[in-house]
C-alpha cells in the first residue's frame, strides 16, 4: 500500500505543476497588463500626483474664502503644472519678472522632479534661446493642500517666499495680461 500512496502522490504533484504550467502564461500576461495601472496608482500616492496637476495663480476664482488660504505675493506669479512620468514636473511660470530674460514670450518653461512623499519638488525655470535650452534658475516648490510656496529660487527674481493657490477654474492662457515680451 505504501507504494500505491507514493505514486498517487507523485502523479498529484505531476499533475499540480503541469496545471500551473499551463495556466503561467495566462498568469504572467494579466501581470503585464495590469503593471502599468498598478505603477500609476502607486506613483500617484508616494508623489502626490493630482495635487500637483492644474494652473496656480495669485487669484484661484470660484474659492469662498480666499482670504483664509494666505495668498501672499510680491509678484504677481501663475503656474500651469502637468505630471509626468509619476514624478516629473512639465509646465510653464509666469510672473512680472520673466520677460527680463530677452525671450519672445512671457511664460517661461519649468521642470523638475517631486521629492518622495509628495510635499516638494526641486524646479529648474529655462528659456529657449537661440533652439537651445538655458537654464535660468533653480529652486524649491512646497505643497500644502491647495497652496504652492516658492523657496530657495535666486533673490533677483523676487519669487521667494511667495504662495500661489491651485485654481479651481483655471485661467486660460489668454486671460494673462501679458503673454507676450515687448
Amino acid at each position: 500500500m505504501g507504494t500505491i500512496k507514493k505514486v498517487f502522490a507523485i502523479l498529484a504533484l505531476v499533475g499540480g505543476l503541469g496545471m500551473a504550467a499551463l495556466l503561467l502564461p495566462g498568469k504572467i500576461v494579466d501581470f503585464e497588463n495590469n503593471l502599468p495601472d498598478a505603477y500609476a496608482y502607486v506613483t500617484s500616492i508616494v508623489y502626490s500626483s493630482e495635487a500637483w496637476a492644474g494652473t496656480f495663480d495669485k487669484y484661484p476664482e470660484g474659492l469662498a474664502d480666499m482670504a483664509s488660504l494666505g495668498i501672499s505675493t510680491n509678484v504677481d506669479a501663475a503656474l500651469e503644472l502637468e505630471v509626468v512620468e509619476g514624478n516629473r514636473l512639465d509646465g510653464r511660470i509666469w510672473w512680472q519678472g520673466s520677460c527680463a530674460f530677452n525671450g519672445l514670450y512671457s511664460g517661461l518653461l519649468l521642470d523638475g522632479y517631486i521629492k518622495l512623499g509628495g510635499s516638494s519638488a526641486e524646479v529648474v525655470i529655462r528659456e529657449i534661446v537661440g533652439g537651445h535650452s538655458e537654464e535660468i534658475a533653480h529652486g524649491l516648490l512646497n505643497i500644502d493642500g491647495i497652496m504652492i510656496r516658492f523657496s530657495e529660487f535666486p533673490v533677483s527674481l523676487g519669487l521667494n517666499e511667495s504662495a500661489i493657490a491651485k485654481n479651481p477654474e483655471p485661467v486660460r492662457l489668454e486671460d494673462w495680461p501679458n503673454l507676450y515680451c515687448g
